[in-house]
């Protein structure tokens, strides 16, 4: 199962159920669900032969309103990059952020927290990964008020 804001997806195409809290939702048997409450959300998947498996559950947060991406005029320079790169992005007054760089492992091996932002504008971050291995890196930054989150690849050569 995966995530984008309040999109859940099942990696089953067929034979799903979502649950809320670990109660059935009625009529929840698409491939994607919109969530349109803070809490925990999983899927059942059925298969053609009866069997089944669940997923472990993934917490929606408090969301405000969805996002409009284009808004915050993201991008990550240069990309790829050896391990020093910047990333640049709109703010907003009364905003705070986190940046976040997962490796292929899942592992959180970067995180800084921008707070407070009273002004809006741009910011652009420096962020230096130079002494990790080669490979893809997945950054998330977080924006809240109103929370929205989303992944973004890095590589790095």
């Amino acid at each position: 199962m995966s995530q984008n804001i309040n999109t859940l997806t099942s990696s089953s195409a067929t034979g799903n159920q979502w649950y809320y809290n670990g109660t059935l939702i009625l009529g929840a048997t698409s491939q994607n669900y919109t969530a349109s409450l803070v809490g925990l959300y999983s899927v059942l998947v059925t298969n053609s032969q009866g069997c089944s498996a669940s997923s472990v559950g993934i917490t929606v947060n408090e969301f405000v309103d969805l996002v409009d991406l284009d808004a915050y005029v993201f991008s990550i320079f240069p990309n790829p990059s050896q391990g020093d790169f910047s990333i640049s992005f709109t703010t907003f007054s009364g905003s705070n952020y986190t940046i976040k760089i997962y490796n292929a492992a899942g592992q959180l091996i970067y995180e800084d927290e921008l707070a407070n932002q009273n002004q809006s504008g741009k910011i652009i971050k420096d962020i230096h990964l130079g002494e990790l291995a080669s490979g893809v890196y997945n950054l998330f930054l977080a924006i809240v008020l109103p929370y929205f989150s989303s992944p973004f690849g890095i590589i790095k050569h």
